[in-house]
């Protein structure tokens, strides 16, 4: 599978849920357009080694796609994706929720996994560069994402004036962290025996659980601000897919200043 086959699914994914008014084509919509500016940065060089990180790019995606495929047909999925999937049946998430808990369990769960899988063991330092220039990539995409989201969802800023400014700390997440996270995992995944693997997997996962978990119930005031964000958000699922699906990056040069 090549980077513009990611594409091609998350795209049906993001269809079908425009289509179905499923929640579930938010972080979808989200994960298509972070795949679209990643192969964008392969293509501008911007990598040290572009082969490799489109194979990082596919594994990570697999992940993903295997885990919603796996939902929608009933079959078991990891803890910290059943959390995410299964809040897009619930009213009361906001669409930063939504995303929060697709982030979580593709960053804290998946990406170290797939980081380890594409450079195991002592490869695995020689992929640091590329790793943390993806981080660069992100940060447009979240801080662009953070100046449109109100057009969608208009009291969005409760939640920073109950936290201050911490609408993602508030809800238990944050990007950087995340990302430091994911590599330490990875760390640790790429050196531990085959045998062991799998424990070190569930064991991230029920981390990432837990952590999806207090993003869907935070503590009551930021809980009651949430249910005031939520009553004035858009009902049109469609209208925040095609959002989502649109946000343009800020500029490269900024972004490399926030990572």
């Amino acid at each position: 599978m090549r980077i513009a086959e990611v594409v091609d699914q998350l795209t049906d994914i993001t269809s079908w849920a425009r289509t179905a008014g499923s929640r579930l084509g938010y972080f979808a919509a989200l994960y298509r357009t972070v795949t679209i500016e990643v192969q964008r940065g392969i293509r501008e060089g911007r990598l040290e080694n572009p082969e490799r990180m489109e194979e990082l790019d596919v594994i990570f995606a697999r992940r993903y796609l295997d885990a919603f495929a796996s939902y929608q047909a009933g079959r078991p999925v990891p803890r910290s994706w059943r959390v995410a999937f299964g809040a897009a049946d619930r009213w009361r998430p906001i669409v930063l929720q939504h995303l929060l808990l697709g982030m979580n369990a593709h960053i804290n769960l998946d990406l170290g996994i797939a980081a380890a899988t594409v450079a195991p063991g002592e490869e695995l330092a020689s992929l640091r560069h590329d790793f943390d220039e993806i981080n660069a990539i992100l940060a447009g995409l979240v801080g662009a994402i953070e100046s449109e989201i109100s057009a969608v969802s208009p009291w969005i800023h409760l939640i920073a004036t109950v936290g201050g400014d911490a609408d993602n700390a508030l809800v238990m997440f944050d990007m950087k962290v995340a990302r430091r996270i994911a590599w330490d995992v990875a760390t640790r995944h790429a050196t531990v025996a085959s045998a062991a693997q799998q424990s070190h997997l569930e064991r991230v996962d029920l981390a990432a659980a837990l952590l999806g978990r207090a993003i869907l119930q935070p503590p009551l005031l930021t809980t009651a601000a949430l249910l005031m964000v939520r009553a004035r958000e858009t009902t049109a699922t469609a209208k925040v897919i095609d959002m989502l699906g649109d946000v343009h990056p800020l500029p490269y040069a900024m972004t490399r200043s926030l990572v």
